[in-house]
């Protein structure tokens, strides 16, 4: 049996890559902070008070075999959902965004974590 090139890549990329139900994908700050602010308006205020947020994030985004899309249909498949990650850094502070703002809506309602930011970032 030989191996097509092709194949051989194929089959790297899906060792590499492995087709799974989320994806990331990006968001914007803007609909973030209105998602947020609906139900947790100090949260989202204190967190853009103290920190310059980069106006375009990541987030998880529903794929077709997700459970989430299997409940309510093909209409979720792309959305973006929590949590949310932004580059930013101290109002205070000049420069590069050094830190990441994470948003992330547990049992109890929204909360935010920052954390400095990895080379990988």
């Amino acid at each position: 049996m030989t191996l097509k090139l092709r194949d051989f890549f194929a089959f790297v990329l899906l060792l590499v890559f492995p087709v799974s139900a989320h994806a990331g994908g990006s968001i914007s700050f803007e609909q973030v902070r209105t998602e947020i602010a609906a139900k947790s308006p100090k949260l989202i205020e204190t967190a853009s008070a103290t920190f310059t947020i980069n106006g375009t994030g990541g987030a998880l985004r529903l794929g077709p075999h997700s459970a989430q899309a299997k409940i309510e249909g093909e209409s979720v498949i792309g959305k973006r959902v929590p949590p949310y990650s932004f580059l930013c850094k101290a109002k205070t502070q000049s420069g590069d965004y050094d830190l990441v703002i994470t948003f992330d809506q547990i049992d109890s309602g929204w909360s935010f974590t920052v954390r400095e930011r990895r080379p990988s970032d």
